[in-house]
């Protein structure tokens, strides 16, 4: 995988994912360039316990195709829980 496509800038795609409503946090956000013209990306979504997880998923795709014209996105939902907050494989690296 390559860096981070030009003009794709990593806090504003998760600060995108975090302002759907139900989404508590994300972590393992990873985002490449497959060709100049196609942007990939992958992230785990956290997700309270109220949220449905179809309906996070759609509203997360739509925002990510509308606000950065990726062309492979990649979601993984999974309910959030406190201990999360001092899980290592829960802690976000920048990729």
């Amino acid at each position: 995988m390559e860096g981070i496509p030009p003009g794709i800038d990593y806090d504003s795609v998760k600060d995108t994912l975090l302002s759907v409503r139900g989404v508590k946090d994300t972590h393992s956000l990873h985002i490449w360039a497959l060709t100049m013209s196609q942007h990939q990306m992958s992230v785990h979504a956290l997700i309270d316990e109220q949220t449905d997880p179809h309906t996070a998923l759609k509203d997360m795709t739509k925002l990510l195709q509308t606000e950065f014209s990726f062309h492979n996105i990649t979601i993984q939902i999974k309910e959030y829980s406190d201990e999360m907050a001092y899980c290592n494989e829960c802690q976000d690296t920048m990729d």
